[in-house]
């Protein structure tokens, strides 16, 4: 079968292990890394060595020798490109579990199978099949189909008669359907999906009278059973939280091999970054990172100084995905750093493991560097280290905690999503393809907001413009001001205050209405985000109290 996919989007959305809708509304499973450079594949003429991305810094944080692009399909027409010709991506469809679209009688079909039109045996001719929209998984990454006939005689036993099971589908929602036996069994599907619990269970286990995870990974080819304990849950298959890519991203920067002797962590990774980003170190590679001064800042105020980031360049590298739980970047680098060993992007015999899917994307941003002596002055406030410490004491143990260890770094997040939103009316580019990257080290705190295209030729120019001090300061002015209200307010505030909100209570002033921006857009999943720091002008903690940015 054939299908086109965004060569781009398969290191990343649509990685190793994913679920990919066709046009037509037929989904199939992305196969493992491995598959993608097969040398088996017949008329397939294959040299990885044209495909290889190196980068000194990352390989050896990540273990390996060697990055690799995702090959595109070229046929042997193309003289200029001879290698490489023929690559197909292997897919597989799944689920496997299809229903009738005139009975919803259910039948299963094979893996290679493309075709909707099959024999249905109960209207005795061709019909068209619908694949079985509920798959079942845990958090260690397997998938399987869902378990229709055990579920339908959950509570009550097979017997000899049993030859049809159909989906009762009275109701507007899938899960106000039914599944029936023709012995008289049946068993509602209300109620079946949903999140795991801390207590070991899930609606799917509760359901199902207690059920273990069958283990199977079918985008390796392997369709067997394995012991898992980890809890399964039943999921639509095309919910967002049954696919996280784990990358790690890093900026080009031009270094010599002797730098990366030693293992560097990931605080380390930004910093590098951002000594190019303020113009501390340049290297003289402007194809790969162009860095222009904008305008500098007097010594009292917020922002120390504003640079064009008129070109970068940005290496992805996939190193695993998971299933239902969120994680960031930096959880993904942290797990990384052990190598590709037990990376589930990987067929299981697959012993050469020295490499990762990578790609490069090109874009322009705009940096901005903060004046650190200002931002330790202002956290010495009572209100503001007393606003801070209330919220450490209602989150507990957040992973992400580490990071934003201080009012600043929450302040600078928080600008970050109002920039976002300010820059997207007038660069010409959508919320969603503007991105941010923190960088939240005590003396160096940085932003930067940038796009990226996976074509060479970079983008545009329309964000890098407003990075111009009259744009800028009126976008920055607007941004800031445009927080001062929420839709939500008072609620959103007196929240931010007491109880806190979002995920685990991170988050203070700041809602869907008010802060969040897509998950494209922040790494962090839009945590430790707060208004009071930034924005509301009623706030006794509020930073452009004492300063302006400008």
């Amino acid at each position: 079968m054939s299908k086109e996919i965004q060569r781009g989007k398969l290191v990343g959305q649509q990685g190793s292990g994913s679920i990919y809708v066709d046009t037509d509304g037929s989904s199939y499973i992305i196969s493992a890394a491995d598959k993608w450079y097969d040398r088996n594949v017949k008329n397939a003429y294959i040299d990885t060595t044209k495909l290889e991305i190196h980068d000194s810094r990352l390989e050896k944080i990540l273990k390996v020798d060697k990055f690799l692009e995702v090959p595109d399909f070229r046929t042997t027409f193309d003289k200029s490109r001879a290698n490489n010709t023929n690559l197909k991506i292997p897919i597989t469809r799944f689920p496997l579990v299809e229903y009738c679209s005139q009975c919803g009688t259910f039948k299963e079909a094979k893996p290679g199978f493309s075709t909707k039109k099959r024999i249905c045996h109960n209207c005795e001719k061709k019909q068209n099949f619908i694949q079985f929209p509920i798959v079942v998984m845990c958090k260690k990454g397997h998938i399987s189909d869902f378990p229709y006939f055990f579920y339908t005689h959950t509570t009550k036993k097979r017997s000899d008669v049993c030859n049809r099971q159909w989906i009762d589908r009275t109701g507007s929602s899938i899960l106000n359907w039914t599944l029936r036996c023709n012995c008289g069994a049946y068993h509602a599907l209300t109620g079946v999906t949903g999140r795991s619990n801390e207590n070991g269970g899930s609606p799917f286990v509760n359901e199902m009278r207690g059920a273990k995870c069958y283990g199977k990974m079918p985008w390796t080819g392997d369709y067997s059973q394995h012991e898992c304990d980890a809890t399964p849950i039943a999921i639509l298959k095309n919910a967002l939280n049954v696919y996280k890519p784990e990358t790690v991203e890093a900026l080009s920067i031009t270094e010599s091999d002797e730098t990366y002797e030693k293992e560097i962590s990931y605080n380390e990774l930004l910093l590098q970054e951002f000594e190019r980003l303020n113009g501390t170190k340049i290297d003289g590679n402007e194809d790969k990172l162009k860095v222009i001064k904008s305008f500098s800042v007097n010594s009292r105020k917020i922002i120390k100084s504003v640079n064009f980031v008129n070109r970068l360049q940005q290496l992805v590298v996939q190193t695993n995905f998971h299933r239902e739980e969120h994680s960031d970047e930096m959880e993904s680098f942290e797990k990384a750093t052990v190598g590709p060993r037990e990376s589930l992007i990987f067929s299981k015999e697959y012993k050469h493991r020295n490499w990762y899917p990578a790609k490069k994307v090109y874009g322009e941003g705009i940096f901005i560097e903060f004046n650190s002596e200002i931002l330790q002055e202002w956290e010495t406030k009572k209100e503001v280290a007393r606003h801070y410490s209330n919220l450490n004491r209602r989150i507990g143990n957040f992973y992400l905690q580490e990071r934003f260890s201080s009012p600043a770094s929450i302040m600078i997040h928080t600008l970050s999503h109002a920039l976002i939103k300010e820059l997207s009316r007038h660069s010409g580019y959508p919320m969603t393809a503007i991105r941010e990257r923190l960088y939240l080290e005590d003396g160096n705190q940085g932003l930067l907001l940038y796009v990226t295209d996976s074509d060479k030729a970079g983008t545009y120019g329309g964000l890098v413009r407003l990075a111009n001090k009259e744009k800028f300061e009126q976008l920055i002015n607007k941004a800031v001001n445009n927080g001062d209200w929420c839709s939500s307010d008072p609620v959103c505030y007196e929240l931010g205050q007491t109880t806190g909100q979002g995920i685990q209570y991170s988050n203070g002033a700041a809602c869907h209405n008010c802060c969040f921006v897509p998950s494209t857009s922040c790494g962090s999943r839009n945590c430790f985000l707060d208004r009071d720091y930034l924005s509301r002008f009623n706030s006794n903690v509020r930073i452009t109290e004492w300063f302006k940015f400008l």
